[in-house]
């Protein structure tokens, strides 16, 4: 393999690693984000109130993104479903 194929594919998964470690500085502001009625809130002002089960959006929910973008609908294991 090249080095540039190399590069690319290590800064790949620099890129990856940076964007888990986002998604794991949510935290639950209010309510129950585990199995229940919640809202997980980012450091960046992204915000998801609705339902969780184990920890994940599950059913209705409504999510909101710093830039003005909002989703209002369904979501099954955590994945936007309607």
């Amino acid at each position: 393999m090249g080095t540039r194929f190399l590069l690319a594919s290590g800064f790949a998964c620099l890129l990856l690693l940076a964007a888990c470690a986002e998604l794991t500085q949510a935290r639950c502001i209010r309510g129950d984000c585990f199995d229940g009625d919640g809202t997980l809130g980012w450091p960046n002002g992204e915000r998801h109130k609705g339902d969780f089960v184990e920890g994940v959006p599950q059913g209705a929910g409504h999510h909101a993104w710093p830039d003005g973008r909002v989703y209002i609908g369904s979501y099954s294991e955590g994945l936007i479903s309607g």
